[in-house]
């Protein structure tokens, strides 16, 4: 759902001189990444200053979604620690269960970016946002980290030229993935 926001970051980062490492996740979800060694793995393997999190379009949808997700937030926040991060709300092509109230009732203040209220062109499925419409969402977002996030960085926009060839994102996928689930 987020890939089109890979792109423009990958370009934020390069123009204001920031490293840039990218894990798309397919399929991902507030579970997946709550119950597995996945983000403990990611954040061991990269080291990263500066974490930017979307996750929760795949779970729009799921019925009592604090009742059944809300243990999986907080296990994401524990893993994630004590390093710097933001958290990109989804970007809702129609009225969630409560997947944004609950993710931003976790999240500490300016921490949490809500895209549920903007307006997204989307692709033919009506779900995911075009390439375009990503890098005006990423737009929005870097503003706000800039502005008003409680973790601001510099995020200049590049100019519309600006393009750089770089390495192709590493993809997890539950097919690459060996998830070890926590057993009590």
């Amino acid at each position: 759902m987020c890939e089109g926001l890979f792109f423009a970051f990958r370009d934020y980062c390069k123009y204001n001189n920031h490293k840039f490492k990218a894990v798309p996740i397919y399929s991902s979800s507030t579970m997946s990444l709550g119950t597995t060694d996945t983000l403990n793995k990611i954040i061991n393997s990269f080291k990263p200053t500066y974490i930017i999190l979307a996750l929760g379009s795949n779970e729009l949808f799921i019925k009592d979604i604090k009742k059944n997700r809300d243990k999986y937030v907080k296990s994401i926040i524990q893993k994630i620690g004590k390093r710097k991060y933001i958290w990109i709300g989804p970007p809702n092509w129609k009225k969630d269960t409560g997947i944004n109230d609950m993710i931003a009732s976790n999240v500490p203040r300016n921490q949490f970016f809500l895209s549920r209220d903007l307006k997204f062109q989307r692709i033919s499925d009506g779900a995911h946002p075009t390439r375009a419409s990503s890098r005006d969402w990423a737009d929005t977002i870097a503003t706000w980290v800039m502005k008003k996030s409680c973790y601001p960085i510099l995020l200049n926009k590049p100019p519309a030229d600006f393009q750089k060839k770089v390495e192709k994102p590493k993809t997890l996928s539950k097919t690459t993935v060996k998830h070890k689930h926590k057993t009590k």
